[in-house]
């Protein structure tokens, strides 16, 4: 047994607590599920992300302290996985700290405001391409928080999440993939969830009999 200290994530603060974590339950996945995590410290002051609920090792983060820049347009998010809630999105070449590298296993630790976030190594560089652009004023968006994951899902699946995505055919825009005629010429992030909330309740009832359709269709 070794001691590991477990810094629990609670919107984006860490808080600290020590207690023993068995080396025979080291866990490495290629993907994550978008549960809870902890980020616990080891003996080396590195980091150990672990399953909150069966306390699992998931991954390693090497412990930096660097400034890193945006390749992309970049989710940035509480939870290591693609089906987590999105925090925000920040636009190519925002200078943002890292503070957690974690190589092969893709999602890095980094520190917004005091917070900390998983954000997807490929997009990050420690080389910048232009002028630098402070975060307040390189953020995107702030992303409505989903109280529901379904929802989540089905956006992830139709566009990545991406409210300026377009099909291959043309007919379909957003982060929900509706149709221009649905959106009434106004594109907007708001009016695209207004919309997706509308034609979810009145055709599905609600996001997770929206998933199941999907499930077992390819489309909602």
């Amino acid at each position: 047994m070794k001691n590991l200290t477990k810094v629990l994530i609670i919107g984006g603060v860490m808080f600290s607590l020590s207690l023993p974590v068995s080396a025979a339950n080291v866990e490495y996945q290629d993907k994550f599920n978008s549960e809870p995590v902890l980020i616990a410290v080891d003996e080396n002051n590195d980091f150990q992300i672990v399953d909150s609920e069966n306390q699992n090792v998931l991954f390693s983060s090497k412990r930096v302290d660097e400034e890193v820049y945006t390749t992309a347009n970049l989710n940035i998010r509480n939870i290591p996985s693609i089906d987590s809630e999105r925090i925000m999105v920040l636009k190519s070449n925002t200078e943002v700290h890292r503070i957690g590298i974690s190589g092969e296993y893709g999602w890095d630790i980094i520190e917004i405001d005091g917070k900390q976030y998983f954000a997807w190594n490929e997009y990050l560089s420690t080389e910048q391409d232009y002028i630098d652009l402070s975060i307040e004023d390189n953020v995107v968006e702030y992303v409505y928080e989903y109280t529901n994951s379904a929802k989540e899902i089905i956006a992830q699946r139709e566009s990545g999440g991406d409210y300026n995505a377009v099909s291959p055919t043309g007919e379909y825009i957003g982060r929900y993939q509706l149709t221009y005629t649905m959106l009434n010429g106004d594109y907007s992030a708001e009016n695209q969830e207004r919309v997706a909330e509308q034609y979810v309740a009145e055709r599905y009832g609600s996001w997770d009999a929206a998933l199941a359709f999907w499930d077992a269709n390819g489309w909602y």
